[in-house]
């Protein structure tokens, strides 16, 4: 392969279990930037990702 030039690039999931239409949600990784404390709670600023709520976390590593 070859490296990809720069841009936005659109990812399609679809996902199967036999014959049976599967819902797939794709994930993405992020190195947190900090914490921003707000009145309504606390948000991740994720860097060029936006920030987004802990809610929304699926893992930590």
């Amino acid at each position: 392969g070859s490296t990809a030039p720069n841009g936005s690039y659109n990812v399609a999931i679809s996902a199967s279990n036999g014959g049976t239409q599967l819902v797939a949600q794709p994930l993405q990784f992020a190195l947190v930037q900090g914490v921003i404390r707000g009145n309504s709670g606390n948000t991740l600023d994720l860097g060029t990702y936006g920030t987004t709520t802990l809610d929304e976390v699926r893992q930590i590593i």
